[in-house]
């Protein structure tokens, strides 16, 4: 006899958790890139910022909950910039961002 669960998820926690994995993947492919570009290390990102090396994995790894700030200086040191957007709940656009952000 087979069991399943089901998860109920509250809906709060489920759009915290996509924009949490949204800004992590972002953040990886903005590495992923640099690193492709211009031979960016994690320890080049390190030492730019100050902080060692493993602070910049575990953000990149989303280990670590980020600041704005610190947000806005990993985005500084990869050679990006950052735009930030809120569309209301439900709108058409919202799903398209969404889509277009987890791609």
């Amino acid at each position: 006899m087979a069991t399943s669960f089901r998860l109920k998820i509250d809906p709060r926690e489920r759009q915290v958790a996509r924009f949490m994995g949204d800004v992590e993947r972002a953040f990886q492919r903005a590495f992923v890139a640099a690193k492709k570009e211009r031979k960016l290390t994690q320890q080049q990102i390190a030492v730019m910022l100050g902080v060692d090396r493993s602070a910049i994995n575990r953000r990149l790894l989303g280990r670590e909950n980020m600041t704005q700030r610190s947000l806005a200086e990993m985005a500084w040191a990869m050679g990006y910039d950052v735009e930030f957007k809120l569309v209301p709940r439900g709108s058409l656009n919202a799903a398209d961002e969404h889509k277009i952000a987890a791609e």
